[in-house]
């Protein structure tokens, strides 16, 4: 009966081994095995008994058996965090939430997107899931190999293909916040942003969900008014944006910054022209400017942090579930004014 149970057990290691049973994936029924291994029944339930034990299988009650992810199937065992940004501090606000995730007993570490791609065969183990912090397009075909590899990966406010994934919805938040700065200022607005890249692909997003809700608003925008741009040269886009925005008579009172490491700058800008928040334009800026705040005056679109904090630790309770849907996550920012 041992050799039978063993006969088995090798039957789908084989398959497991040689990814004709891929991760995730539901194993032969009991019946489908007691054929293709000439065994009783009793013999194929010790068999997934001793496979469940060594990490290979997981069983659902009503679902079937199914391939654990990882290389050779394994449970969670610690959490790897994938990000350039690692310091625990309010300038960093994503960062500074996953340091404060609670991950029970699993050990969690930060490395770099060098180090993962250059290191990612020899890293990467068994029983490691995977936080991507912020990760560009280019890292995709990353996010592909470890797929195919088994490792359950979340990627932090960015979406690409179907990989599980934390968002800000990104079209509510527009809307609540141009709402309010078009209700203090007036309809006429000027609009700053970075171009969209391969390292702010969210950008694109953003851009064509901010025309399509000035569209609904009845926001004025003239093209004088718009200034999507590099900002590589920031001195000389802001003289720019000085000659062209606050140095008219009738510029727009109503000013959204879709990036937020502009709004220090367009705010020292006005100043050069005698212009003051409040008294002679409001400003809306899509994340939080620390230095700004407790202005008057201003807006800032937050990130919901405790919602993306809530929705890790849920899915790390179940991302090593087999056969699970997509696990996907979206809320619209706080507006803090």
């Amino acid at each position: 009966m041992l050799q039978k149970t063993t006969a088995v057990e090798r039957y789908l290691l084989e398959r497991i081994t040689d990814g004709t049973l891929v991760p995730r994936q539901r194993i032969p029924s009991q019946q489908q095995l007691m054929d293709r291994c000439t065994c009783s029944r009793t013999t194929v339930v010790r068999a997934l008994k001793n496979l469940a034990r060594s990490g290979h299988i997981s069983s659902r009650k009503g679902s079937g058996a199914f391939v654990r992810p990882g290389p050779y199937g394994s449970e969670i065992k610690s959490l790897v965090i994938i990000g350039e940004n690692r310091e625990n501090s309010p300038m960093f606000p994503f960062s500074e939430m996953l340091f404060s995730l609670d991950t029970g007993d699993l050990p969690v570490r930060w490395i770099s997107n060098n180090f993962a791609l250059g290191n990612a065969s020899d890293y990467f183990q068994p029983g490691q899931a995977i936080i991507w912090l912020l990760p560009s397009e280019n890292q995709v075909l990353l996010m592909r190999y470890l797929r195919q590899k088994g490792f359950p990966q979340l990627l932090i406010n960015r979406s690409y293909e179907d990989f599980d994934y934390i968002c800000t919805e990104v079209r509510e938040s527009l809307e609540e916040g141009l709402t309010w700065l078009l209700q203090e200022s007036g309809p006429e607005l000027a609009f700053l942003s970075k171009l969209p890249g391969s390292r702010s692909p969210y950008l694109n997003e953003r851009i064509i969900a901010f025309y399509e809700v000035c569209l609904e608003l009845g926001a004025i925008l003239s093209p004088k008014a718009i200034f999507k741009q590099d900002y590589t040269n920031l001195a000389d886009c802001f003289e720019n944006i000085g000659r062209k925005l606050f140095a008219e008579p009738n510029f727009p009172r109503s000013i959204f910054v879709m990036s937020y490491e502009l709004a220090v700058p367009t705010v020292l800008c006005a100043a050069r022209y005698g212009l003051a928040l409040e008294k002679d334009y409001t400003l809306l800026i899509f994340d939080i400017a620390p230095e700004l705040i407790g202005q008057k005056g201003i807006a800032m679109m937050r990130q919901p942090l405790h919602f993306f904090r809530q929705s890790i630790e849920k899915w790390l309770q179940i991302a090593d579930t087999p056969d699970r849907p997509r696990f996907a996550a979206r809320r619209k920012t706080d507006l803090v004014y």
